[in-house]
């Protein structure tokens, strides 16, 4: 029996001993962090003292000619806002409305950038769709014929 006493005395003491040294390494950081001035580099943010947040401003030229492409669908807003500005590419043999929707998703909207698209890169991004690398060439094809009707 006194050696159980024995071993359950060293172990509180060892676990006092360790609760005392994680609390004072933690207020040593504390300190450490507030006596290190706002714009160093290699200041952090602790539970009780917030981050500064920097804000970035751009002016709204920088927004002009943004594209959506998140990987979401576009909005009724952004739809139409492609439709004003694309070529119906469902006018072509060959594509129908989901796979012009598939283009639509890749950055393709008109006649001149199917045009000038990589047949074997569509082909690669068409997902759920087995085509023909042929059928995709006569799709850029149609593209250059209907971009420049001669």
């Amino acid at each position: 029996m006194g050696k159980f006493v024995k071993n359950t005395i060293v172990y509180s003491v060892a676990a006092v001993i360790s609760v005392v040294v994680g609390w004072w390494l933690s207020q040593r950081e504390k300190e450490a962090v507030n006596l290190q001035p706002a714009h160093s580099p290699t200041r952090m943010p602790s539970s009780t003292i917030e981050a500064e947040e920097t804000k970035i401003v751009l002016p709204p030229e920088a927004f002009e000619n943004l594209e959506v492409s998140n990987g979401k669908p576009p909005t009724k807003s952004e739809e139409s806002t492609l439709a004003k500005d694309s070529d119906d590419l469902t006018t072509i043999k060959g594509i129908g409305s989901k796979t012009a929707d598939a283009l639509t998703q890749m950055g393709i909207t008109d006649f001149a950038q199917l045009a000038s698209a990589d047949a074997q890169n569509i082909k690669d991004r068409l997902t759920g769709t087995a085509r023909s690398l042929k059928k995709i060439e006569d799709w850029i094809q149609a593209a250059k014929e209907l971009q420049n009707p001669s």
